[in-house]
């Protein structure tokens, strides 16, 4: 019989970027992934614009303008309650942009709860790092080297329960709220680990 097989990644196909690009990428046989990507395209197609309650659109995929930023916003607040829960609270980041407003006080709000946040930014970054009473646990850091880092991963939680986002987007307003990006979760412990 005919399977299905999607491709989400941090990048894209285009033929000269990828000479410098460094980019991860997932090939899934999920079925539930696969319905949400055909979902995905047909609104694509149809260039419906999102409704009332669209974060209902999808079970399995992040797609910025649906469920993109409250899924993350809500990884975000469940880091908080760990900590103030007294338990470990952590938040990872490898982007390539950080300059939405809306993200930038979700991560100030954890840090100051006590939260662990470390930030891999490549590029634009408008989070103040290290800051007494704002962002004493937010940590950025940055890599330059021969190959252009481009990936997005997202880590939220640590001991075990943790969970991964690979995906397109980066936390700035046209990614979040002018364009369509995907993410997904990472379930396999293995790629997880690898991931980060």
């Amino acid at each position: 019989g005919v399977k299905g097989y999607g491709y989400v990644g941090s990048g894209n196909f285009n033929e000269t970027t990828s000479r410098f690009y460094t980019d991860q990428a997932l090939f899934t046989a999920r079925v539930e992934v696969l319905k949400d990507l055909q979902h995905l395209f047909s609104l694509l197609l149809k260039e419906r614009r999102p409704e009332k309650n669209a974060e209902q659109e999808f079970g399995h995929l992040l797609v910025s303008q649906y469920n993109l930023v409250a899924e993350f916003e809500q990884e975000i607040m469940r880091q908080i309650k760990n900590k103030q829960k007294g338990k470990e609270a952590f938040i990872k980041l490898k982007i390539n942009n950080l300059e939405d407003v809306y993200m930038i006080d979700l991560l100030y709000k954890a840090g100051k709860a006590g939260v662990k946040v470390q930030l891999l930014v490549r590029s634009i970054c408008c989070i103040v790092p290290g800051k007494k009473d704002l962002s004493e646990n937010i940590e950025v850091k940055r890599i330059v080297d021969r190959y252009l880092e481009h990936s997005r991963i997202f880590l939220f939680g640590s001991d075990g329960d943790y969970k991964v986002y690979i995906g397109s987007s980066d936390w700035m307003t046209r990614n979040l709220q002018h364009r369509i990006e995907v993410c997904i979760p990472v379930t396999e412990p293995s790629l997880k680990d690898e991931l980060f």
